[in-house]
């Protein structure tokens, strides 16, 4: 347990409009809100070197959140046996990560075997919250002739995307050099 985490400090400004027309039969609604968290609790992952197989949570940083929401709805007249009635709703949010506890780092989570293994997402000052991170995909491999076929780009020794078998992703190579990493 991590003795000096603290609760999360969240200020929040919310502004709406709720509008009844036609004795209530029409309904529009609108709102605005704009959320600020500092001391963000996150799970920190631990190196294994330091003998810790899970991570830590810790007040790591601050969000900034933001939304807009909008509904409609009109209710049909409720003098038949038969009654029905339309809503619609529009919404739209968005968070930035304004600051975390080492300036230049970024946490790393969300292991999946499908992406070899590697964390997919990453919370990073300036981008939102545990944001899907990892390679670029240009394909599903078709049949082992395809796989045969980009694994004799690059050097003989080390195989375009080890380990993958028809129906596997394939992995955009970004920096040119014949094979798929981190880089």
């Amino acid at each position: 347990p991590n003795e000096e985490l603290e609760w999360e400090i969240t200020t929040m400004t919310n502004i709406g409009l709720d509008l009844g027309l036609y004795n209530d039969r029409i309904q529009f609604s609108a709102d605005w809100y704009q959320r600020s968290t500092d001391n963000l609790i996150l799970a920190v992952p631990q190196p294994a070197s330091q003998g810790y197989s899970q991570s830590t949570i810790a007040n790591v940083g601050g969000m900034e959140n933001w939304g807009l929401d909008f509904q409609a709805t009109y209710y049909s007249q409720r003098t038949t046996d038969f009654t029905w009635d339309v809503t619609a709703n529009l919404s739209l949010y968005r968070n930035e990560v304004v600051s975390l506890s080492t300036e230049n780092s970024a946490l790393f989570g969300g292991s999946n075997g499908d992406f070899g293994g590697f964390d997919i997402t990453r919370t990073a000052i300036g981008d939102p919250i545990q944001s899907f991170f990892g390679w670029e995909v240009e394909g599903i491999f078709q049949s082992q002739a395809e796989i045969d076929e980009y694994n004799a780009r690059g050097d003989a020794s080390t195989p375009y995307q080890a380990q993958a078998a028809p129906g596997d992703l394939i992995f955009k190579d970004l920096d040119g050099d014949g094979t798929i990493t981190a880089d």
